[in-house]
């Protein structure tokens, strides 16, 4: 059954998180908005640890089942590029401070001139992180270098070229991946579609690309609720500054829940969707209730010292932005608001907002309906693949 109608360029965006795959397809119109047609989702089997070895070989499985279930959906349509998004554990990334100095006093900015400095700090990069987690370097595949913020002269500016200077200042964000897992999955992807045009980016630059555009927030937290590890990214002046991240995710509430009932993680999902959905009997929720507050307890703990350190460097923003599953979604979101860390924020509370694509169902065409927490991540990376990578030239356009 043909469900496609002839546009401009059929994409897909990949969404790559700690033990499961979602994509989006979706239609390309040139100068105009995506049209989403479906949205796809497989998981890795559920394991009893998340070790890394395990977690690949898991996300492998449920990419070669979407690609698969994607090709048959798609046909007879080429999918002509693809860009994949990789949250934790899968990437490194660092904002850095870079500066730009001539030996003249005035010079001009070109694009030249910024590509050698971003190509150094690439270097540096790579080198930085195979001595920090001990890996050769050609392990390593940088992916981004994208420019946040640029100064002249002291001043901040938006675009930076064929303007002169005696000094330019910019904040990067730079980031890298396992060049053999990077390499796997353009292999299969081209294997499936038969296209070579695959880009790489990370989920905390997309998300706080868009936040900052739609928002137009300077200061806050992005706090990504993966299977297995958070990821918490700090803005301040309008920049990402820290990224920190730890593991426990929403598969540490299901694997406690599924301890203390001894029942498989399967079913331990089920009982805790039926506890959100208040279907389970009183005295089963009152159980899982506090299996739910023990478990959201050890997880403020570790995001506790993310925030104290976090803290050392400066204020600590009370706005967080915060994306995750579902339905577990709400409960981290009100562990997050706790008391307990008024005293990072200066105020009562943090203010949690649990993102959905609702906010920025405008820039949408019409077509598939994209509703559910677990989606915003895909329609932030459609919406980032087809404003920054395909209608513009892949540079630095974070």
């Amino acid at each position: 059954m043909q469900f496609f109608k002839p546009k401009t360029k059929l994409l897909l965006a990949l969404d790559i998180s700690t033990s499961g795959v979602r994509a989006a397809l979706f239609w390309a119109h040139k100068g105009a908005k995506p049209e989403v047609v479906k949205v796809f989702k497989s998981n890795a089997k559920f394991l009893a640890k998340g070790g890394f070895t395990e977690l690949r070989h898991g996300i492998y499985g449920a990419l070669d089942d979407i690609l698969k279930r994607i090709h048959k959906e798609s046909s007879p349509h080429n999918i002509e590029g693809a860009l994949v998004s990789f949250s934790s554990p899968w990437y490194f990334a660092a904002p850095r401070a870079a500066e730009i100095s001539e030996r003249e006093e005035i010079f001009e900015i070109t694009e030249k001139l910024v590509e050698d400095k971003l190509r150094s700090e690439k270097d540096l990069m790579k080198k930085e992180l195979a001595q920090r987690f001990k890996v050769v370097e050609d392990e390593l595949l940088v992916l981004e270098a994208s420019l946040m913020k640029s100064y002249i002269n002291g001043y901040g500016v938006r675009n930076i070229y064929g303007k002169k200077a005696k000094s330019v200042s910019m904040h990067v964000y730079v980031s890298a991946v396992f060049r053999e897992m990077a390499e796997d999955i353009k292999r299969k992807i081209a294997g499936v579609f038969g296209t070579e045009d695959v880009h790489f980016h990370t989920a905390p630059l997309i998300l706080f690309n868009k936040i900052r555009e739609n928002f137009k927030e300077e200061a806050f937290m992005i706090v990504e609720v993966g299977e297995e590890v958070t990821d918490v990214s700090l803005v301040r002046g309008d920049v990402i500054q820290e990224i920190a991240s730890f593991a426990r995710g929403s598969n540490f509430l299901t694997r406690h829940a599924a301890s203390y009932f001894k029942i498989s993680p399967e079913e331990a999902v089920s009982y805790i969707n039926m506890y959100s959905a208040g279907h389970l009997d009183a005295d089963v929720a009152l159980k899982m209730q506090n299996i739910m507050s023990e478990g959201l307890q050890e997880w403020k703990n570790f995001f506790a010292q993310v925030m104290t350190g976090f803290y050392e460097t400066s204020f600590v923003p009370e706005k967080v932005f915060m994306f995750g599953p579902s339905v577990m979604l709400k409960y981290f979101a009100e562990a997050a608001s706790s008391r307990d860390f008024a005293k990072f924020v200066y105020v009562d509370s943090t203010k949690v907002e649990q993102l959905k694509p609702e906010a920025v169902k405008e820039e949408f065409f019409r077509g598939y309906g994209l509703k559910t927490h677990e989606e915003t991540m895909i329609s932030f990376l459609v919406l980032f693949y087809n404003e920054h990578v395909w209608q513009t030239p892949e540079s630095n356009f974070a």
